[in-house]
């Protein structure tokens, strides 16, 4: 009767001290591709060592480990805007200023429906603003210092 207590409580305060984060398939193969795409991959190399995406530099989870901001600034990203970054459904802040971007960014962001904050300023980004869409949500926005051109978001 003792040993059976024991073995209950030792494997109940084993569970309990280590909660767990649901993962997302696809938020950890969103990020992987995003590293992927980069030419600068010295900020992402913490992303390859088998932790939790929730302990990765620059990525920030909420309670249920969806990924909500990921804040890049001044990393030296040397890439495109990677359009799996559309697939962070949760995504609430996405801040990849003052890095070396560039080209068009993907129509792929315009899915990001819970983005608050956009920052891809002090890049060299390209194309039309108009071609985002709607961020029903989006409360600031920065696209300074780029190539971009005019346009209206909603």
């Amino acid at each position: 009767m003792v040993m059976i207590l024991l073995v209950v409580v030792l494997f109940l305060g084993s569970s309990l001290s280590q909660p767990t984060l649901t993962r997302h398939p696809s938020d950890l193969s969103t990020l992987r591709e995003f590293a992927g795409a980069l030419k600068n991959r010295s900020v992402t190399e913490s992303w390859l060592n088998g932790s939790s995406y929730c302990e990765w530099d620059c990525v920030v989870c909420d309670a249920s480990g969806r990924v909500t901001k990921l804040v890049m600034s001044e990393k030296g990203l040397e890439s495109v805007v990677s359009n799996s970054l559309g697939e962070l459904s949760e995504l609430r802040l996405l801040d990849l200023s003052h890095n070396h971007l560039k080209g068009e960014l993907p129509s792929e962001i315009s899915k990001l429906e819970q983005l608050q904050v956009l920052n891809l300023s002090h890049n060299l980004l390209t194309g039309n603003l108009s071609k985002l869409g709607v961020f029903p949500r989006l409360v600031m926005l920065n696209v300074s210092n780029n190539l971009l051109e005019g346009g209206e978001l909603m």
